[in-house]
């Protein structure tokens, strides 16, 4: 997945990984593909966390999952989904 390779990058640049924030959960794995691509494309690095416990419930859309992304990049990530459209996926919204 583009989002754990681009959080891989990450840590080995900077020897420590960064402090990652939640952008958004949800259970739409399209909506996951489509956040990760818009990040990967504008050069920020992401994580997608919960994907495993997510898929052991039988991929039945219970278990919500997480995009996180280093609170360095929180603010341009949160413009990037506006800007798709992606809005109504931000916590909050």
């Amino acid at each position: 997945m583009l989002c754990r390779n681009s959080a891989k990058i990450l840590l080995e640049q900077t020897g420590a990984g960064p402090e990652l924030i939640e952008l958004l959960r949800t259970n739409d794995i399209v909506v996951i593909s489509l956040v990760e691509t818009l990040l990967h494309e504008r050069g920020i690095g992401c994580f997608v966390a919960d994907e495993f416990t997510a898929s052991i419930e039988g991929s039945l859309g219970i278990l919500p999952r997480r995009v996180l992304v280093p609170s360095a990049d929180i603010s341009a990530a949160r413009r990037i989904l506006r800007d798709a459209g992606l809005g109504m996926e931000l916590p909050g919204v």
